[in-house]
């Protein structure tokens, strides 16, 4: 789904979910998502099980999705990928989403920013980007990306998914070099969605949908 909906950079993103206190799956290193299936994900169970031994590229996701599931034990997935615009948004010199577009509305009082760029080196990469976060539900990184942490995977994916188009509407809106129209905190308060489960689990499930229906026109050509 990340790859259809255009969420996703090479082979350079990766998703954990955690199946109990201490078991959590993750992506392998250095596969395009397109091509992770269920028997792809790599179950670990705790810091003991892996160490800088492992290969580079996995142990850059571990440690991140680690930290952010230890400081966040609500949060069932992560996800952290590459997006054009937010990420866009996150090379800025004062960035920030403002509250002027319905979708932007839901983010109010749920997003954090990192203030520099905090590169790909160092074991305590995880902990920066998981005290950013603190207890919001999705963190932009400077000059780098996001992630999105929800209590299901459905509702960190529509996190991720709407996050990346209120940022696209706002680097449409801003390159036409006119002044923003923002929301009030009155309009805010009106427009903004109360979390909804059943709202993120019918659209994981539409875009499940779509993906069958792709396979099977693939399968009949």
């Amino acid at each position: 789904m990340a790859i259809y909906d255009g969420l996703a950079e090479g082979t350079w993103n990766h998703f954990s979910a955690m199946l109990d206190a201490r078991q959590m799956l993750i992506t392998p290193s250095d596969q395009h998502w397109s091509v992770v299936w269920p028997d792809s994900l790599v179950l670990t169970a705790g810091r003991d099980e892996v160490s800088e031994d492992a290969t580079e590229l996995f142990w850059i996701g571990y440690r991140i999705h680690e930290a952010v599931h230890r400081a966040r034990p609500d949060a069932v997935c992560a996800l952290h990928t590459h997006p054009p615009y937010a990420t866009a948004l996150s090379v800025l010199d004062k960035p920030k989403l403002l509250t002027a577009s319905q979708v932007s509305v839901d983010f109010a009082g749920r997003l954090a920013w990192t203030d520099s760029y905090d590169g790909l080196a160092g074991n305590d990469q995880g902990e920066v980007i998981a005290d950013a976060l603190g207890e919001n539900d999705a963190v932009i990184l400077a000059g780098h990306g996001v992630v999105v942490v929800g209590r299901t995977i459905q509702q960190a994916y529509l996190d991720l998914y709407l996050l990346e188009r209120a940022c696209q509407t706002q680097v449409l809106a801003m390159s036409t070099g006119q002044t923003l129209r923002r929301f009030s905190e009155a309009e805010i308060a009106q427009l903004r969605h109360e979390d909804n489960p059943e709202e993120a689990d019918r659209h994981f499930e539409a875009m499940r949908e779509l993906l069958r229906v792709q396979d099977a026109l693939q399968v009949g050509d």
